[in-house]
């Protein structure tokens, strides 16, 4: 008989998230494109294919929302440039739905603030500085930093009559989650 390739359970997930991740690096923006010029008007009522796009966008969104809170941080790598790839294509694509947007940018703002809150730094890490970093997880909040500062970059989206930029509506979820996260920690005295 063969013998299995993987035998832990990270390295059987890092297989199958490579997968997905490599799938909505490409499905991802074709969907969005496929959505331009629905815009307020259109969605899932207006065209056949409307409901069936949403649903294969939001399965796939919500795959690499699990990649992101996955507990081995090389599977959450294999979000971030999905993740990037689905800013960049949001803010290219002149007009997709309103749901489709919303699930795009809720998406985006889960997959960030999952990701930050993934590489923490743990109780008592700088209790005693003589020890050495833990360069993974320096690495890795860099990286994390590195995607947060792409999903949310000002310069990048067109902003048409009233509506706001994708990365506009991003940075604002984060912010205001980032706000009430601090706001709730002092309120406990752990701030």
């Amino acid at each position: 008989g063969l013998r299995r390739a993987a035998t832990a359970e990270s390295a059987a997930a890092h297989g199958v998230c490579s997968t997905v991740a490599a799938a909505a690096n490409s499905v991802l923006p074709h969907l969005l494109f496929l959505e331009r010029g629905d815009g307020e008007g259109g969605g899932e009522g207006t065209r056949p294919h409307a409901a069936w796009r949403l649903g294969l966008f939001s399965a796939i969104t919500a795959a690499i929302r699990r990649m992101c809170a996955f507990p081995a941080r090389e599977v959450r790598a294999l979000a971030y440039e999905p993740l990037m790839v689905l800013h960049a294509a949001l803010n290219s694509v002149p007009c997709v739905s309103l749901r489709m947007e919303q699930v795009a940018v809720d998406a985006i703002c889960e997959c960030a603030l999952a990701l930050a809150t993934s590489c923490g730094y743990s109780q008592g890490y700088f209790d005693n500085l003589y020890e050495d970093n833990d360069e993974e997880l320096e690495v890795e909040r860099n990286d994390v930093r590195d995607v947060a500062r792409s999903v949310c970059s000002l310069d990048s989206g067109a902003i048409t009559g009233n509506q706001k930029s994708p990365s506009i509506l991003i940075l604002e979820r984060i912010v205001t989650a980032c706000n009430a996260a601090m706001q709730h920690a002092a309120s406990v005295g752990q701030l």
